[in-house]
């Protein structure tokens, strides 16, 4: 049950990429700009830049391989998707914070 502590690691990942480091005048803003001038498919840019579900998703997909000993796909489906989850409720609190204003 321990390794659930790592999908507030990687939801807390996908939320600073996407929110912190990718914004303009953040360290990997250029990235960003890069992706957007050459690349016009949303279904690239989701997963890249856009989309912190898709970001977030994809850190606990692959990052389930590396850090699990025993693999079993019922706790991988449910690692993922839990990822997902705290990042909705962390969108959520944003949202409402931010109606608050």
């Amino acid at each position: 049950m321990l390794i659930y502590l790592y999908t507030i690691l990687f939801a807390g990942f996908a939320v600073v990429y996407t929110e912190i480091l990718l914004a303009p005048g953040g360290i990997l803003g250029w990235w960003d700009k890069l992706l957007h001038k050459y690349v016009k498919e949303d279904w690239i840019l989701m997963p890249l830049v856009d989309c912190v579900f898709c970001i977030g998703g994809q850190a606990a997909l692959w990052g389930y391989l590396l850090i699990t000993e025993k693999y079993c796909l019922l706790e991988h489906i449910l690692f993922t998707t839990f990822t997902i989850f705290l990042i909705n409720i962390y969108e959520r609190i944003k949202a409402a914070a931010a109606g608050q204003e």
